[in-house]
């Protein structure tokens, strides 16, 4: 790919990370608490430590 094709795909990906850390930090609590347990149940099942 050229590099001036790369650019903007960066630029965009990092438009989208930072506006979904908005969206999750300006949301209402319960959606947060929601997301929150998606991730630990997520990183849960996910991990390779059984404890």
């Amino acid at each position: 790919m050229n590099l001036s094709e790369e650019i903007p795909r960066i630029f965009a990906l990092g438009i989208v990370a930072l506006c979904f850390i908005l969206d999750i930090a300006l949301a209402p609590w319960p959606v947060q608490l929601l997301i929150l347990g998606l991730v630990l149940a997520g990183s849960r099942t996910l991990s390779p430590l059984k404890l």
